[in-house]
């Protein structure tokens, strides 16, 4: 967690296991009550807190939540995150597998070939080519995925879902539906403007370096715009709220300036 304007991590979070540089141990990878370390590509961004005796900036405070929207925003965004780990945990669980297992298989039956490797993934999920091969060695035995030669590149093996991965996916496809539940039921106005903002602090986060891949609007070489104007060069057509795009096909990334 961020703590305030100081913009740093807790020294808890980067205790990295030196076997993994995603703080993942590869002994680890198969188990479900393992709960992964912050990388350490952020814990080099931002410099470790050992101790902090001023808690005024610290948006976890309640009392600085209480005088400040700015903080509580934040914490609540944290809570939020949360309920996700917890709901992929209980599907992990249940399944018998890890999260970032869990994670692997919905985004393999998901998404097309061109993403189905694992140099993909890695970056996907922020983690190293080590670890995700680890996970899919696992999968792999557990006969939920195969791996296919890629006639794009020979260097490089398509993952494909079994029959058996398919069903696990589309079950464990649901974890969040119970948020799903609840933002279907406010209003049009409410979802276009949670849509636009959480678009814009995805995006912020991506420039930023914590998010490293991102198929959205504003990364893509196609999109041009500004302010509250949008327009996709490809599609050629206008982009308004409604139509920006999270996860798009076909997304081409633009070259960071």
């Amino acid at each position: 967690m961020f703590s305030g304007d100081a913009g740093l991590l807790p020294a808890s979070l980067c205790k990295i296991q030196p076997t993994d540089h995603a703080g993942i141990p590869t002994d680890k990878l198969h188990t479900t009550n393992y709960a992964p370390a912050m990388p350490d590509r952020l814990c080099r961004k931002y410099p470790v807190i050992q101790t902090m005796s001023n808690t005024n900036t610290i948006p976890f405070n309640p009392d600085v939540q209480n005088s400040s929207n700015d903080a509580l925003i934040v914490a609540a965004l944290e809570r939020v995150g949360e309920s996700f780990r917890v709901m992929l945990w209980e599907q992990a669980k249940e399944h018998g597998l890890s999260p970032i297992q869990i994670q692997s298989l919905i985004f393999l039956h998901t998404h097309d070939d061109a993403m189905a490797t694992v140099t993909y993934l890695s970056k996907e999920f922020n983690v190293t080519k080590a670890t995700i091969s680890d996970v899919i060695k696992v999968l792999v035995e557990k006969k939920l995925v195969v791996k296919k030669d890629n006639p794009a590149d020979s260097r490089a093996q398509i993952l494909r879902l079994t029959a058996a991965g398919k069903r696990i996916a589309e079950s464990a496809g649901g974890f969040a539906n119970t948020l799903l539940k609840y933002i279907g039921q406010l209003p049009d106005t409410q979802k276009t403007g949670l849509k636009t903002v959480l678009l814009h602090l995805i995006f912020h986060l991506h420039s930023e370096q914590i998010i490293t891949t991102q198929r959205m609007c504003f990364s893509c070489i196609h999109y041009s715009g500004s302010g509250n104007k949008h327009f996709c060069n490809l599609l050629r057509i206008p982009l308004v709220a409604d139509t920006l795009r999270l996860d798009c096909p076909e997304h081409a990334q633009k070259k960071e300036e």
